[in-house]
């Protein structure tokens, strides 16, 4: 009946339920503005759903931009390692390659002090000699 269809929306609509007999069409009235009510609540709610909806799409959109720029300047800062190591293996090369130029500078030096040394071992032993063949 219509009264019993009353009390089962009436806690939606917030109107309590009707007990004494009414005109059928008036029940048929209020279930149908109950039905509208009901309408009007659902188009509200999806209407605060679509709101958040594109609330969280763009924040979406931020979080997106910000994982781009922080892609970016990692890109940036590999880049830059990448060249600091590219740097650093040209440096190494240099720095070995000037290594090996002070050792044989320094194989040089010691290879002309231990000509200079023989030179004059040599010439004191000359010497000695000389003066041994001039004693005889």
């Amino acid at each position: 009946s219509a009264n019993h269809a009353l009390r089962a929306i009436g806690p939606i609509l917030s109107v309590p339920p009707r007990v004494e007999k009414t005109d059928p069409l008036h029940d048929l009235a209020q279930i149908h503005f109950a039905g509208l009510s009901a309408t009007f609540r659902a188009q509200q709610e999806r209407a605060s759903m679509r709101a958040k909806m594109k609330a969280d799409e763009a924040q979406i959109v931020q979080l997106e931009g910000k994982v781009l720029g922080a892609n970016n300047r990692a890109e940036d800062a590999t880049s830059k390692a990448n060249e600091a190591l590219e740097s650093l293996g040209l440096l190494q090369s240099r720095l070995a390659a000037d290594v090996e130029a002070a050792k044989e500078q320094v194989r040089n030096e010691e290879r002309t002090a231990l000509r200079e040394e023989l030179e004059v071992s040599f010439s004191e032993r000359l010497r000695k000699a000389r003066e041994e063949f001039q004693k005889e």
